[in-house]
């Protein structure tokens, strides 16, 4: 239900006469290369306070161009970015994160506008507001988010289309890790066309387990992780300093049904996930083992 784009700390040990060295622990690029061979570079810039303030993509030898712009207003983090995902419109995307203490999201709003462009349909556009609510354990691990959206598409007055959804996750935790997570989606849509109104949508329940069998320690930079799990894909967590491992396998089980309850889709997806790390313990590779996955391999560059 989320587009993607793809996947910091500075941590400094220094003595009184400044002897020691700073170790690179700070993300500053990735890079993944998909089923047919592309490599997609993302690379982050910093403010003088190690925030992520820009995203940078391009794939293969082509020339950078800015993705996301990031700007920070206290407890907020205000990300925007014009993602050209639809040849007939025009897309702003703004998504506001409100961060706790600790710099995790306790409240996440999306706006999308999108606007036709001059062809075919001028005249036309679209509208969403998304937003994510998340709770955390004792142990600082999250335990539940709720989502509520709105969307609305138009076309000159002639055709019109509103949804809602209402979304509820669960997360379960056991030793350290998340293990599961259960998530019930219901989206009603009203379509209006020629003054004809036509209800529709459906409902879609998703049952997500990880697991740990190979113990790959939970290391890489957490300064941004806020930021960065806005990129995350299903089979990885979201990024939380608190958790012990980093999964090796995620396993999804899907159900989709009208809005009469009949199935119209039901099927799992098992992702297998290799894990290797850089000198200083840090996240440096990791291998995706299954072909039902944008990306084969993603690799990580640290520094200073």
């Amino acid at each position: 239900m989320k587009t993607f784009i793809l996947i910091s700390g500075l941590f400094i040990v220094c003595s009184c006469n400044k002897s020691s060295e700073s170790v690179a622990t700070r993300l500053l690029r990735t890079e993944s290369t998909d089923y047919n061979g592309n490599v997609f570079y993302s690379e982050y810039g910093y403010d003088n306070q190690d925030r992520i303030v820009t995203i940078t993509n391009h794939k293969n030898s082509e020339l950078p161009a800015l993705a996301v712009a990031i700007s920070y207003n206290g407890n907020e983090a205000v990300l925007v970015s014009h993602p050209d995902v639809d040849p007939l419109y025009n897309r702003t995307t703004e998504v506001h994160l409100t961060l706790d203490a600790n710099g995790r999201t306790l409240e996440r709003i999306e706006y999308t506008q999108d606007e036709s462009k001059p062809q075919p349909f001028p005249g036309s556009g679209k509208f969403t507001k998304d937003t994510l609510l998340c709770q955390y354990d004792a142990n600082g691990l999250l335990n539940k988010t709720t989502e509520s959206r709105y969307d609305s598409t138009w076309s000159d007055s002639v055709s019109y289309m509103a949804g809602r959804l209402t979304d509820t996750a669960t997360y379960t935790n056991e030793e350290g890790n998340l293990t599961l997570v259960d998530e019930h989606a219901v989206y009603p849509r009203n379509i209006s066309q020629a003054g004809v109104i036509t209800v529709a949508g459906g409902t879609s329940v998703y049952h997500n387990e990880f697991r740990y069998k190979k113990s790959f320690a939970n290391k890489t930079d957490f300064k941004n992780a806020a930021v960065l799990n806005e990129y995350v894909q299903y089979y990885e967590p979201w990024l939380n300093r608190n958790y012990k491992n980093m999964a090796d396998q995620a396993i999804r089980n899907t159900v989709d049904k009208d809005i009469n309850g009949a199935v119209i889709f039901s099927g799992t997806s098992t992702i297998d996930i290799e894990r290797t790390y850089n000198s200083n313990g840090l996240l440096s590779t990791v291998n995706i083992l299954s072909q039902n996955t944008p990306y084969t391999i993603i690799n990580y560059f640290y520094g200073r």
